[in-house]
């Protein structure tokens, strides 16, 4: 791997956030025949965000990456600390895990996946939401439950959520269930489930930086293997902006026109700022401000010197 990333943790919430818990149980929870929550106790959503979080770094550290983790203890640690000191370290992602719920009542209207990002955020942020999402899906879409598909904050609650309006690097938010439904709370406390996601949200960032996702028994996931090893070629270009002209149009993690390189696609109307243009073999690529390149081929796309 060309380069170490650093990618930031954020198990939501603290263990004694006011109203982040399921109602009182309504009958005891046993998980693989041992009792592990009795009838009238509660589950506090922190129990799953620090599990998944702590499964989460080891699949990361296996696969190369860097961690930091910033609430670090099961006290409630301000959004500004945990955003201050991300930013500090010029972390390349932020993660933030989260269980779900729609209100303070047992409920059996809402359950399922939902991914969340800023509603101005950019391509890398949305690829990287994208990706992590699929993976995750896969792990939810036999359990009869919704997908909610990647949404932005301001279209989910109606205001910007603080951990991804104010990190500097691309941010997401993934809610894994509902703890206030009758049947996805019993998912919260499963140890199997809590690594499956971590294992999915692993995926999910390994696809959007390029780097191979090593299974827990150490061998090599990657369906092609691919390694880019192709170098910026950099020739004279007076664009500065770029905008998607067709329907949907492949991102790349290097400048490679090779399958492997996609890490998503971008919409038509879509507007990103150049950073510089490259050769490619016989044709040419702009790199994006987010460090993604995409064609700059005049058949689908359209190089602009100004918005």
């Amino acid at each position: 791997m060309a380069k170490k990333y650093l990618i930031a943790l954020d198990d939501g919430h603290g263990m004694s956030t006011a109203g982040k818990r399921t109602p009182p149980l309504r009958s005891d929870l046993y998980i693989d025949g041992k009792l592990v929550r009795k009838k009238g106790e509660v589950i506090k959503e922190n129990e799953f965000n620090r599990a998944v979080v702590a499964y989460l770094e080891k699949a990361l550290k296996r696969c190369g990456f860097d961690v930091l983790l910033v609430a670090q203890t099961d006290a409630d640690t301000s959004l500004a600390t945990r955003v201050s000191r991300a930013n500090a370290a010029n972390a390349d992602a932020y993660i933030s895990k989260h269980y779900n719920a729609l209100g303070s009542t047992w409920q059996s209207k809402a359950k399922g996946l939902v991914t969340i990002i800023h509603n101005s955020s950019q391509a890398k942020t949305k690829i990287l939401a994208k990706n992590v999402h699929e993976e995750l899906w896969k792990l939810h879409k036999d359990h009869n439950c919704t997908n909610y598909g990647v949404r932005t904050d301001t279209d989910i609650s109606g205001f910007s959520l603080y951990v991804l309006r104010n990190t500097n690097m691309p941010a997401i938010l993934t809610e894994s269930g509902f703890m206030d439904s009758v049947v996805e709370y019993k998912d919260m406390l499963d140890p199997t489930f809590q690594k499956n996601d971590a294992e999915a949200t692993c995926k999910g960032i390994c696809k959007t930086f390029g780097v191979t996702y090593v299974k827990p028994d150490g061998t090599d996931d990657n369906d092609d293997d691919f390694v880019c090893t192709a170098k910026d070629m950099e020739v004279s270009n007076s664009a500065k902006y770029v905008k998607v002209i067709v329907n949907e149009l492949n991102v790349r993690s290097c400048p490679s026109w090779e399958d492997g390189a996609v890490v998503g696609t971008v919409k038509k109307g879509e507007v990103f700022t150049i950073t510089k243009k490259v050769k490619v073999g016989s044709g040419y690529m702009y790199k994006l401000k987010s460090g993604l390149y995409i064609t700059a081929s005049i058949t689908y796309v359209k190089g602009m010197t100004s918005l």
